[in-house]
């Protein structure tokens, strides 16, 4: 993924799958310079491990001083659950690299009493980008 162009990357309806996160969060982890600011995975097939594999990967970048400019992840349409909710969480709280960006998924996790719960939402639309849902 090193094209000098790319800042919208959208394979939202194919069937990618675990694999595919797996190949991704590889990419978002060496975090090499890209121009890549939206990438969506709408309705790719990804079960709990796949997005809490993203998510990881988001976390540990290896190389933060590279300045990725991932400012905006879409992943409804994906299977969402323990795994993944505490790590989606993480991202989007105070002080997480998405908080003043965007995660959009249909599901959204919130802290309660210690726990993290994972509540049904509206989708939300990130405004610059046409999403293939509509």
């Amino acid at each position: 993924m090193r094209h000098p162009t790319l800042s919208e990357f959208d394979l939202s309806a194919n069937r990618i799958g675990d694999a595919g996160a797996k190949a991704f969060a590889t990419v978002l982890k060496a975090n090499v310079a890209t121009p890549l600011e939206t990438l969506s995975l709408c309705s790719t097939s990804l079960t709990d491990d796949g997005m809490a594999t993203l998510a990881n990967a988001c976390l540990k970048l290896q190389n933060p001083e590279a300045g990725s400019r991932l400012r905006c992840l879409l992943l409804w349409g994906n299977t969402f659950g323990p795994k993944a909710s505490p790590l989606m969480l993480q991202l989007c709280e105070p002080g997480g690299r998405f908080h003043e960006h965007n995660v959009e998924t249909d599901f959204l996790p919130r802290l309660v009493d210690d726990e993290v719960l994972v509540a049904h939402q509206e989708t939300r639309h990130f405004p610059r980008f046409a999403s293939p849902k509509r």
